[in-house]
């Protein structure tokens, strides 16, 4: 299923699935849990340093995506890592907007807010 999600990005189903997780994490005030959180960061930069470069476009995107939902600035880094790798990448173009105009999710009480490009 990642597989599928990874070569599949813009399909309907996986459309559908990122923005419910988008929808979610500016609507909730609780965040995510610790304990899970941080063994999947684990897991998402272990993925990204066994894959070949071509294939990392996802992973670096989830990883911004993950690391902009705790409010940490070293989203900004992964979100122009995938968007260097494909200017299309919309999980990235979509955290670059929102942290150009200082949205964050409902849990991080101030929210990365970067310069334009």
């Amino acid at each position: 299923m990642l597989a599928r999600c990874m070569t599949h990005a813009r399909s309907p189903e996986n459309t559908k699935r990122m923005t419910r997780l988008l929808t979610q994490s500016f609507d909730s005030t609780s965040g995510p849990d610790q304990k899970l959180f941080y063994r999947a960061l684990a897991f998402i930069r272990t993925m990204i340093q066994s894959a070949p470069e071509e294939f990392r476009v996802q992973p670096y995107a989830l990883l911004a995506y993950a690391l902009w939902w705790r409010g940490e600035g070293e989203a900004v880094t992964y979100a122009r890592k995938a968007l260097a790798l494909d200017a299309r990448c919309s999980l990235a173009v979509i955290l670059m907007r929102a942290m150009t105009y200082g949205i964050g999710p409902a849990s991080v009480g101030k929210p990365i807010v970067i310069s334009p490009a």
